[in-house]
């Protein structure tokens, strides 16, 4: 989860002085509370990976990208739904 972004931006930068030339952060929620907007703007960061499952604020950085939760729920739940059925089916059989 990425709350202020000072933890990601801190270790951007060391990320950065240890020789890496890109920084992608990847996080399940993107709260983006305070100044996180400043603070990824001036950061190391190439790019930050979030799911929607949080509405972005109106000033969000061009660094975010938002993934679309809804297909993945989808995909897990039809897995889920076929794969009890399938689980009852052979508990039913093998009487």
């Amino acid at each position: 989860m990425v709350d202020t972004g000072t933890t990601i931006q801190s270790l951007s930068q060391r990320l950065s002085e240890h020789g890496a030339n890109r920084v992608i952060v990847c996080a399940s929620h993107g709260l983006f509370t305070e100044h996180a907007m400043e603070i990824i703007d001036a950061s190391k960061i190439t790019k930050i990976i979030v799911t929607n499952s949080l509405p972005l604020p109106k000033n969000a950085s061009q660094k975010i990208e938002q993934l679309e939760l809804a297909p993945y729920l989808a995909d897990i739940i039809l897995t889920e739904h076929f794969r009890t059925i399938i689980l009852e089916e052979d508990t039913f059989h093998d009487e």
